[in-house]
């Protein structure tokens, strides 16, 4: 079998350079700075319970889209304790389905916790790599074929897990730390060392991650990657934009090093 891992996702997300995102918060924003600026609201609630109190209105939904769908590649839909209830989010998203075919990512489907601002941030980040992920797809399985190796091909997942290379296509968050966390496994492997700290440089970023008795120590809480903390099982990491690549930037007689690449 063929395993990836790719620093892609990380890249983008700490780099800024996801797809241009559509945001529809259901009911009013999170409070916190949202991964996207194209954002959008539309009455609706649901309680804690799960009760709906305030259903959504499907025209209000469709005229809120209009004013978005011409300037954004896709599309992220979340509300507030959608995880006890998510049929407002689902009603959303199915009316962006009618209008265009742009793809639409709902909070729910990738957190089950808690936790509005993260859990909307984890699903405009998922929307914002779905069209650089695929495209890292159709190059591997391009790649693959012209050389052709006919092996099932795997990709490594933040948390250190594998999965196969079509399941990403939808949930490209989940290849965020995927470089790293593949590093620290490679590190388990070739020292053997039961406990150490482990520095991984790139060109983009820099990530240190933990290894405790030969395993690589998750995060309980999700992942910070740049300015965005999401809700994804992952290795716990320290994600720096400061790489081997790092444009270096005079401002007003100060020195900035990253987080851009040199291009």
């Amino acid at each position: 079998k063929v395993v990836l891992s790719t620093t892609l996702a990380t890249n983008a997300t700490v780099e800024g350079k996801m797809g241009r995102i559509g945001l529809v918060v259901i009911g009013g924003t999170p409070a916190g700075k949202l991964a996207t600026e194209n954002v959008v609201i539309v009455e609706g609630k649901v309680n804690i319970k799960g009760r709906i109190i305030h259903d959504v209105d499907k025209e209000e939904v469709r005229r809120a889209v209009e004013t978005l769908v011409s300037r954004v590649d896709s599309f992220a839909v979340s509300g507030q304790a959608s995880v006890r209830n998510p049929i407002l989010e689902q009603r959303v998203k199915a009316v962006i389905q009618s209008m265009c075919d742009l793809p639409v990512v709902c909070g729910h489907e990738l957190v089950s916790e808690l936790g509005y601002l993260e859990r909307t941030n984890t699903a405009v980040v998922n929307a914002g790599l779905l069209p650089i992920i695929d495209e890292f797809v159709k190059a591997i399985q391009k790649i693959l074929g012209e050389m052709q190796i006919q092996a099932p091909v795997f990709v490594v997942k933040g948390d250190g897990t594998i999965t196969k290379i079509e399941s990403i296509k939808n949930t490209p968050i989940d290849t965020v730390l995927s470089g790293p966390a593949a590093s620290i496994i490679g590190a388990i492997n070739l020292t053997g060392i039961g406990n150490a700290i482990v520095a991984d440089m790139g060109g983009t970023t820099t990530d240190i991650g933990v290894v405790k008795e030969k395993r690589v120590e998750l995060s309980p809480d999700g992942a910070l990657v740049g300015n965005w903390k999401i809700k994804i099982k992952s290795a716990k990491l320290y994600t720096y934009g400061l790489g081997g690549d790092s444009a270096i930037k005079v401002e007003n007689d100060e020195m900035k090093v990253g987080p851009e690449r040199v291009v």
